[in-house]
């Protein structure tokens, strides 16, 4: 396995609402177990799916998560692992979140 993109979609979210993440792995064998991380406490994901070119098999993991205010700043990264040793870190991004506006009568 040679990298692991991590992606957001959307990239800013506002409190309260839901954003999707991505982990996707390069064709590699055996097939890469993915473990996701925000500010380094690992959470479950909801889906794995796989796609084979061959004998090589690329691991893509979904997660949906709920952001709140206290999310803003908070890294998030997934790992990759296929081999007892072999490992790979996606890029660390940190959440954007947003709040709100309120406009007080």
């Amino acid at each position: 396995m040679e990298y692991v993109t991590l992606t957001f979609n959307p990239i800013q979210v506002i409190s309260g609402q839901q954003m999707n993440l991505t982990c996707e792995t390069s064709y590699c064998v055996p097939p890469a177990n993915i473990t996701w991380f925000k500010s380094s406490i690992n959470f479950p994901f909801s889906s794995s799916t796989y796609h084979k070119s061959g004998d090589l098999v690329r691991t893509i993991s979904s997660v949906i998560i709920t952001v709140d205010k206290g999310d803003n700043g908070k890294l998030v990264y997934c790992i990759a692992r296929n081999l007892d040793r072999k490992s790979v870190r996606s890029s660390t991004d940190a959440l954007n979140v947003m709040c709100k506006y309120r406009q007080q009568r």
